[in-house]
């Protein structure tokens, strides 16, 4: 890559918002080489005291991010190693994602399936668009694999055991609307709103009363 997949910016007050737009590419996808820069862009982001939160967003109008770059599968699907390097890079950017010591907020519009909702379920929580163009899945069953960084694990801890198991099998994607339902994100919003939803679920995040207050929506 030739230019930076992974743009940081940081406000007044403390909110560092993480913007993917991979070059050269009509829809996210993620590469080794996304994948190791984001990585990098999460231990600067740990080591950084001014950072309270951290939103990740899409920079592409109708993608979040589509899933690994299946290309690169492809020619090495067949050598081990680079299966273990496949899988190793991405538990390793997303167990540092996960681990992040203050609230992680995934804005989803359009689609976010495979690696790209590997990504949303290691951040804390997940807002997504109520547009028709929002699909969230996990699809790798349908082609031959398994979702290897960490869908397996997060997706049934946040929507239970047998939706979970569903999604994964079927590799049928559902909605947004259907994705707040499941427990699979926090809240929808309409998109030409998208700016004052996330401000204000930004600031009931960073306090104590209005994460309480999510979570317990979490367990209804």
């Amino acid at each position: 890559m030739n230019k930076e997949a992974w743009k940081l910016d940081l406000n007044e007050k403390g909110v560092g918002y993480l913007t993917i737009d991979v070059p050269n590419e009509k829809v996210n996808i993620l590469s080794f080489d996304v994948l190791k820069e984001l990585e990098a862009v999460l231990d600067r982001i740990k080591a950084d005291p001014k950072i309270k939160a951290l939103v990740i967003k899409s920079g592409k109008p109708d993608t979040f991010i589509a899933g690994a770059n299946l290309h690169e599968f492809e020619k090495g699907f067949n050598t081990p190693s680079f299966i273990d390097n496949a899988l190793s890079a991405g538990r390793a950017a997303f167990d540092k994602l996960a681990a992040l010591p203050f609230p992680t907020i995934a804005v989803i519009h359009g689609i976010c399936v495979g690696g790209g909702l590997e990504l949303a379920l290691a951040c804390k929580y997940r807002l997504v668009s109520d547009h028709p163009k929002t699909s969230l899945g996990l699809p790798e069953t349908t082609i031959g694999i398994f979702p290897g960084w960490g869908g397996t694990q997060r997706l049934p801890r946040l929507v239970g055991l047998m939706e979970g198991v569903q999604m994964i099998t079927s590799g049928r994607p559902v909605n947004g609307s259907k994705a707040v339902k499941i427990h699979l994100a926090d809240e929808s919003f309409a998109i030409e709103f998208v700016d004052e939803k996330l401000d204000k679920f930004v600031s009931q995040c960073l306090s104590e009363k209005g994460s309480k207050k999510i979570e317990e929506k979490r367990k209804v």
